[in-house]
C-alpha cells in the first residue's frame, strides 16, 4: 500500500471524528442549558389568626365612710379597674348604675351628681341637699383629667372632675385605640357623697349598684 494514501486515509479520519465530536458537544451543551433553567415556582400562603381577648378586674364591693344625718359632712372612696386587651383597636370602659338616683336606701336616696359632665369641684347645689357623684384618673380618662380649674385635658387626678350617673345608661369612662400593656391599664373610680348640714339625711345603710363594662374595640 500506499505510505501517502495511508496518511491521507488517517487524516481523513482524524478530521471526520473531529467534526462529529464538536456536532455532539453542541448537542450536550444545549441539553445542559435546558435542564438548569427549567424551573416550576407555586406560592404558599400560611394563614393564621390570633383571637381578640379583654380581661377586666375590679374590687367586689366599695365602702364609703360613715357621715352624719345632722351636721352633714363628705364621704369618698376609690376602686381600681385594670382592663387588658390585645385588641389592635383598643377598648372602651364603661360604667352605668342600676338604679336613678343611683345611692338609695329603700325610699330614701341621695341625689345624683347635678352635672352629666365632669366638673371640676364637687359641689352639692345647697346645704339641704345631698348629692352623690364620681370622678376616675387613668392615662386613657381624658374627660376626667384636669388642669388650672378645668376638666378634659392636663393631669390624672381622681379628687377633681366629678360627675352623675345618666340614669341607667353606660357612661364612657376610659377609652384606647391600641393594645394595653402586658400588665394592663388601671382606671380609678373615685365615688363620693356629700350631705348638706341641714339636709337631715335620713339614716340607713345605702347602696349604688355600678356595673363595670370593658369593651374590645
Amino acid at each position: 500500500m500506499n505510505i501517502k494514501k495511508i496518511i491521507s486515509y488517517s487524516l481523513v479520519g482524524s478530521m471526520l471524528s473531529y467534526m462529529v465530536f464538536l456536532g455532539n458537544e453542541g448537542l450536550i451543551a444545549n441539553a445542559d442549558t435546558a435542564t438548569s433553567t427549567s424551573t416550576s415556582t407555586l406560592p404558599i400562603a400560611v394563614t393564621l389568626n390570633v383571637t381578640t381577648e379583654i380581661d377586666l378586674s375590679c374590687p367586689n364591693s366599695v365602702a364609703l365612710s360613715a357621715i352624719s344625718g345632722l351636721t352633714g359632712g363628705t364621704s369618698s372612696n376609690t376602686a381600681d379597674c385594670n382592663v387588658k386587651t390585645n385588641s389592635s383597636g383598643g377598648y372602651t370602659l364603661l360604667v352605668h348604675a342600676s338604679t336613678t338616683p343611683a345611692l338609695k336606701s329603700g325610699s330614701n336616696f341621695f341625689s345624683d351628681y347635678r352635672t352629666a359632665s365632669p366638673e371640676y369641684t364637687f359641689t352639692n347645689p345647697s346645704t339641704a341637699s345631698s348629692s352623690f357623684g364620681f370622678s376616675a384618673s387613668s392615662t386613657d380618662a381624658s374627660a376626667f383629667k384636669s388642669s388650672s380649674g378645668t376638666c378634659g385635658s392636663g393631669s390624672t387626678d381622681y379628687t377633681h372632675c366629678f360627675r352623675s350617673f345618666v340614669g341607667t345608661g353606660d357612661v364612657t369612662v376610659s377609652t384606647s385605640v391600641a393594645p394595653t400593656a402586658a400588665s394592663g391599664t388601671t382606671t380609678t373610680l373615685n365615688f363620693e357623697a356629700q350631705v348638706g348640714n341641714t339636709a337631715m339625711q335620713a339614716s340607713g345603710n345605702y347602696t349604688a349598684n355600678v356595673t363595670v363594662t370593658a369593651v374590645a374595640q
